[in-house]
């Protein structure tokens, strides 16, 4: 579990992997994201900007003006949860990223705590 507390939010993010999609060239997680309202203000997430920076160097950008086709608007004590699965072509790797967010008519970059994806199977390298 990764989790970060800014700008009065707290995001937490569960990957696991998922072995029964994988093969040998294509490796899957599933990863829970949330989001929780800690402010005294509504929020309302219009945007995500993620990178997946692969073990071979490769980065993959994903960004989009909203989250599964959703703006959600939070107020105060209230959350959000979506779940993704997503493959990539080497077998780990490092997913960081931020949300904008609206609060009280002003754009925040919100940031996602950086979090690994690794193979359970294989010994992790560290350079």
């Amino acid at each position: 579990m990764y989790s970060n507390n800014n700008n009065s939010m707290r995001i937490t993010v569960i990957p696991s992997y998922q072995e029964e999609l994988s093969t040998e060239h294509d490796f899957y997680w599933e990863y829970l994201v949330s989001v929780e309202n800690n402010s005294s203000s509504i929020i309302q997430l219009i945007e995500k900007h993620w990178q997946i920076i692969q073990s071979d160097g490769k980065v993959e950008e994903i960004i989009g003006d909203n989250i599964f086709g959703e703006r959600p608007i939070l107020r105060p004590g209230e959350s959000f949860e979506y779940t993704n699965i997503r493959n990539i072509k080497t077998s780990s790797a490092i997913v960081k990223g931020k949300y904008k967010i609206l609060s009280n008519g002003k754009e925040l970059d919100v940031e996602v705590p950086s979090f690994s994806l690794d193979n359970p199977y294989e010994i992790i390298k560290i350079n």
